[in-house]
């Protein structure tokens, strides 16, 4: 863990960059594996699509509000509030569409 803490200490990032992050990178998890250990008609392939296709989608989102919103990409741009929550959205969101 220290090695990791150094490594993203000389990147720039510090925690909260770090788990804003985690929900856009493995947000889109969340309701393929909810559905496969919850519905009886849950498809395997289904929710591996859900996934990467969410992952995909959210990091485009994600990258495209940041863009919008500063006219730049920066790792701390990339690390604000509203381009979090719009790739988080559509991680969670689109990839249990896609599933369904």
């Amino acid at each position: 863990m220290g090695g990791l803490s150094v490594g993203l200490h000389a990147m720039g990032l510090n925690l909260g960059w770090v788990y804003q992050f985690m929900g856009t990178a493995i947000g889109s998890a969340v309701v393929p594996l909810w559905n496969m250990l919850m519905w009886k008609d849950a498809n395997a392939i289904g929710a591996v699509v859900g996934v990467w296709s969410g992952l995909i989608l959210a990091m485009i989102t994600w990258i495209a509000v940041t863009a919008a919103q500063f006219d730049e990409i920066t790792v701390d741009n990339l690390g604000a509030l509203e381009p979090n929550l719009a790739g988080n959205l559509v991680a969670i969101l689109s990839s249990g569409l896609i599933h369904v």
